[in-house]
Parts: structure tokens; sequence; C-alpha cells
């Protein structure tokens, strides 16, 4: 500055860019991928958000799958699953309820589950990975893993009930790991669509609104 000039003051931006790895896109910033893995939101009765299931609920054995407060591992409630067999899958693509990622590498889906009395089996699955559980009267965690090539999706995972009474799901968690981590609650916001189902339909009613199953 020349001497006996007026001092100024100047303001500048700077802009800060951060891009993903090539070929990789971010996930949620929650580790936990799925919606509605607590079991704690239940828009239609028989029926946990963001799950469906097999067959399809009626209105006989439409309680056979239903919101148990009074056994639960974490939160305010569980799945008290009394049907003899059945699947419960979760709706991971076409409603929105994973990030859409083209992540690649493996993926593990951890359960906990717990039976009413010996001999009831579960088989959990992520994607092609299945591990059969014969979970007891206390809590256990179960997992399945998954490998994921570039350029797939999220794996799909499910659990199936394969008989022996009453069994408890609750804490169910898909992450980007090898072995499960801490249970965590993915936050409602980072849902990138609605549910678009009316309320009070039962599953049976429900699976006309659902786009078809891709073969």
């Amino acid at each position: 500055l020349a001497a006996g000039a007026a001092l100024r003051t100047y303001r500048s931006a700077c802009v800060i860019r951060f891009e993903p790895t090539p070929g990789k896109q971010h996930l949620s910033p929650r580790r936990n991928l799925l919606y509605g893995g607590d079991f704690e939101s239940w828009r239609n009765p028989d029926l946990p958000d963001g799950w469906r299931r097999s067959p399809h609920a009626t209105a006989e054995n439409a309680a056979g799958l239903a919101p148990d407060e009074q056994v639960k591992f974490e939160g305010a409630r569980s799945v008290r699953w009394s049907l003899p067999t059945g699947m419960l899958t979760h709706a991971t693509q076409w409603l929105g309820y994973c990030a859409p990622t083209t992540l690649d590498g493996r993926y593990v889906f951890s359960v906990h589950l717990r039976a009413e009395a010996a001999g009831a089996e579960v088989m959990v699955r992520c994607g092609s990975g299945a591990t059969k559980a014969q979970p007891t009267t206390e809590w256990q965690r179960f997992a399945a893993v998954a490998e994921v090539k570039p350029g797939q999706s999220l794996p799909g995972v499910s659990l199936e009930k394969l008989g022996g009474g009453t069994v408890w799901v609750d804490a169910a968690q898909l992450e980007a790991s090898d072995e499960p981590t801490p249970f965590i609650v993915r936050a409602p916001e980072t849902i990138f669509s609605a549910v678009p189902f009316p309320k009070g339909l039962l599953a049976d009613e429900l699976a006309r609104y659902a786009p078809p199953t891709a073969r």
C-alpha cells in the first residue's frame, strides 16, 4: 500500500469439493443400511415397515407375525413370529429403503433372535451367503456375509423360519464389513422415498401395490 493510503478489507470465497473414489458412491452416513431394522414402526399391524412377509398375511394368519412389547432385545418392541414357517424379506431395492450404492466388497447382515423353546431354526440370508441359526431362550446374534462385485447393488437380505415354535426377531443390520458391529438404528431422514402403501392393509392386499419382482 502507498504511504498514507486508507486500509481496505477484502473478502474471498474458497470452495472445497469432495468427490468419491472413481466408480464408487457414497453410502448412508449411518452404517446400518436397513430401514426398519429396529422393528419399531408398524404402519400395518401384520407387517413391520421396510419388510415383506411370505406367504402374505390373511385374516386367519395375520397375528402370526406381530409386534411384541414384552420381549425385545432393544427399543420398544420386537417381532413375535409364531407361524410354523415362512419368510421375512427386506424390501431393499425398489422402495429406496436401502441407500443406493455400487460399492463393492463384503457386506454382513446380522439379526438378534430368541426362541420360546429349543428346536427353532431360522435361515439368515445375505445375498448368496446363508447361516442356519438355532436360537435359544436367550438373545443371540446371527450373521451371514455376501461378496458384492463392482457394479452390483446391495445384497438382498431375508429370514426364513424353518420351524420350531415361536421366535422373536430384533435389531437387524446390514453393513459394509466382515463382522457385525454394534447395532445402530438408521435415521428416518436418510430414507430416499416414502412408503407408498395406505395404512391398515393386510400384506396380501399390500402385494397388489408393489412393483413386480425382477426375474
